[in-house]
C-alpha cells in the first residue's frame, strides 16, 4: 500500500447535536456522542462492522491492528476484517 487510501475518521464526543456543526451538512468524519466522549464496547464494534462492510463492499481484506484496551476484547464476527493484538504492555 502506498498509504493514500484513508478511512473516515470516528470523532467521539459529549453532545449529540454539537452546536459547532450547525448547518453543516458535509463533514468529513463520522460523529457519535456518549456521556464521557469515550470509546465504548458497542462504538467500537459499530465501527469495526461498517469497516467490514466497506471492505465487503470494495471486495478487500484487511488485518487491523490493535491495542488490549478492554473495548477491543468483545469484537463481532467479521468476514473482511482480521484483527491482530499487540501483546500486553
Amino acid at each position: 500500500m502506498d498509504g493514500s487510501e484513508k478511512i473516515t475518521p470516528l470523532v467521539i464526543g459529549k453532545s449529540a447535536k454539537p452546536r459547532c456543526f450547525k448547518g453543516t451538512n458535509l463533514f468529513p468524519t463520522k460523529y457519535r456522542s456518549n456521556k464521557k466522549a469515550w470509546m465504548t464496547t458497542d462504538l467500537f464494534n459499530e465501527w469495526l462492522v461498517s469497516l467490514n462492510s466497506d471492505m465487503k463492499r470494495e471486495k478487500r481484506h484487511i488485518l487491523l491492528f490493535l491495542d488490549n484496551c478492554t473495548v477491543h476484547k468483545n469484537a463481532p464476527p467479521l468476514s473482511n476484517v482480521k484483527l491482530q493484538f499487540f501483546s500486553p504492555n
